[in-house]
Order: C-alpha cells, then sequence, then structure tokens
C-alpha cells in the first residue's frame, strides 16, 4: 500500500488481476485506484506480482463484454492483418520455428477424428477386423462417407489393411480388403474415449440396444450365404459327405467358383474335410472328402 493510492494493495492486486473473472487490466485498476498505469507497473515489478501473457491478455479482453467488441474490430483492423502478416513472415524464416509450427500443425491433425471415423474404429476394434462389405451392415451412415472414413483412417497410419476373398459374400471370386485397427488407431481411440465432446457419441456406442444390434449383424455375417454355398449346402445336407470330384458332377457351378465357395464354407467352419480314399476307385489315391459339420446342419437355407 501507498500514502498517495491507500486502495493500491498487494492483496488487492493480486485480487483483481488474477482471481477476478474476467480479471482486470492495468488501466482497470487504474481507475479503480487512481493511481497511474507506471505506478501500478513499478507496484507489481517490486511486490513480485507477475504479468499475464499477450495471449492471456487477449483472452482476457474477448471475455469482457464492454471489451468485446473494440478488440474484434481491432483484430479485423487492416492494419492489424498486415502487421500478423508481417510477423507470420518474419517467423517463418527461422528454420526452427518453422519446424515447430509444421510439427505442430502435424500433431494437430493427427489427433482429429471425425464422428464416421470413431464410429468406423469403434466397430472394427470390437470386431478384430473386418471387410467393407461387412462394415456398411454396422454402421447406418451413407456408403461413401464409410469408404471416405476407412481412405482417412488408412492415409493416417491408423488402419491395417490386407486383400483376401470374403467368405461372407457371392462375390467369391474376387479379393476385398480386410480392414483392422492397429496399435496407433487404438490408442488414439482410447483417447477420445476420455474427450468429454465425444462423451455422448461414446455413450451412443456403447447402449446395449447398440451393442445388440452389433451383435445380431455379425451373427447374420457369420451365417451369410451366397447363392453358390447355399446350393453346395443343399448337396451336403442331403449326403452329409461328399468327395469334391462327385460334387463336381453334380453341380453345374464354373470349377473355381466351386472351389472358392468351398473354401469360403471351411474357413468359417460349415464344412470340414480330411484326405480319404475313394471307396471303389481303382487306385490308392487320397482325395479331399468334404463332411457337414455341427454349425453347417444348424443353418436353415431359405
Amino acid at each position: 500500500m501507498t500514502d498517495k493510492y491507500p486502495l493500491l494493495t498487494v492483496e488487492s492486486v493480486k485480487y483483481w488481476y488474477w482471481e477476478c473473472d474476467p480479471a482486470y487490466s492495468v488501466n482497470d485498476i487504474n481507475k479503480v485506484t487512481g493511481a497511474p498505469t507506471t505506478t501500478i507497473i513499478k507496484f507489481m515489478n517490486k511486490n513480485g506480482i507477475s504479468k499475464r501473457t499477450m495471449s492471456e491478455a487477449n483472452f482476457n479482453r474477448y471475455k469482457c463484454a464492454h471489451k468485446r467488441e473494440a478488440f474484434i474490430e481491432q483484430r479485423n483492423s487492416l492494419e492489424f492483418k498486415k502487421n500478423q502478416s508481417r510477423i507470420s513472415a518474419s517467423l517463418w524464416q527461422d528454420d526452427s520455428i518453422r519446424k515447430k509450427i509444421v510439427n505442430g500443425i502435424k500433431k494437430f491433425n493427427e489427433s482429429i477424428l471425425g464422428e464416421v471415423q470413431i464410429k468406423v474404429l469403434f466397430a472394427l476394434s470390437n470386431f478384430k477386423g473386418m471387410f467393407f462389405t461387412d462394415l456398411k451392415t454396422i454402421i447406418t451412415n451413407n456408403k461413401n462417407c464409410v469408404n471416405d472414413a476407412l481412405r482417412k483412417l488408412c492415409n493416417r497410419g491408423l488402419l491395417t489393411r490386407v486383400k483376401k476373398v470374403n467368405p461372407n459374400t457371392n462375390r467369391t471370386i474376387t479379393s476385398q480388403y480386410y480392414y483392422s485397427v492397429n496399435d496407433k488407431g487404438i490408442k488414439l481411440l482410447a483417447q477420445k474415449e476420455k474427450d468429454p465432446r465425444f462423451y455422448s457419441l461414446f455413450d451412443s456406442l456403447k447402449d446395449s440396444n447398440t451393442r445388440n444390434i452389433i451383435e445380431q449383424n455379425k451373427n447374420s455375417i457369420s451365417t451369410y450365404l451366397g447363392k453358390n454355398q447355399k446350393e453346395i449346402l443343399r448337396w451336403f445336407q442331403d449326403r452329409n459327405s461328399l468327395f469334391l470330384m462327385d460334387l463336381k458332377k453334380l453341380t453345374s457351378i464354373d470349377e473355381k467358383i466351386l472351389d472358392r465357395s468351398l473354401k469360403g464354407l471351411f474357413t468359417r467352419g460349415i464344412l470340414s474335410r480330411k484326405k480319404e480314399t475313394k471307396p471303389n476307385s481303382l487306385n490308392n489315391n487320397r482325395y479331399f472328402r468334404y463332411y457337414l459339420t455341427e454349425l453347417g446342419k444348424k443353418i436353415k437355407i431359405s
């Protein structure tokens, strides 16, 4: 406290400058105490009261209703923008500062996830990987939105993809991309779960009704049969087991498509196989004989 300005005390200045919301500026303290701004600054330096940074001061100015309009007007002025451009250009010429700016922007962009991207990561992490055609049945968004989200996630290194035959579709000849979440994607998804902005989204994804829908879709995917697979399964449900050469005679399916369809049924546990000697054969060669499993017996073909 000074004799000339009794309101200028350490406690009052600390309270006005740091504890109020919005906080007082030096000019505001000048209006309250009547002390000149230079005196207030000297008083703060003498008593070890730190001053706000420029960004903190600007943020506080924006919070003050009586200062906001003047602050916005100043920031939108042509003179201010020219000064900002001049400062930015001078900073950009410094290699170390430029590197920090680029790394900061890159790090920020890498942390951004849209709603559809979060849904894709969440579904893939729950299913431990999926084909695109199967993923569409889980996520109800537009097909192009899901495809775009997958492309962005792959480019950012959050997903891994490999080409292989999808046994859950009737297009058994062509290979499709199989997507799965890697460690980087799982880590970023865990960070977003703690972000307050996405609490409601994750709550809806973890909701019991959503879980039931996902489980139903998962079951429908696992029991999906294409046209050729249904025809093959009908023969096995009538006869229980068949040699491959006998099945080729019974069906009119192309040989390559037949092999693909059998592989899909075998990998999904609907059929099993083992090499056996064919009865009444002239030689002792062993051939693949396919058997209908318990899972295959439960599947009802429409």
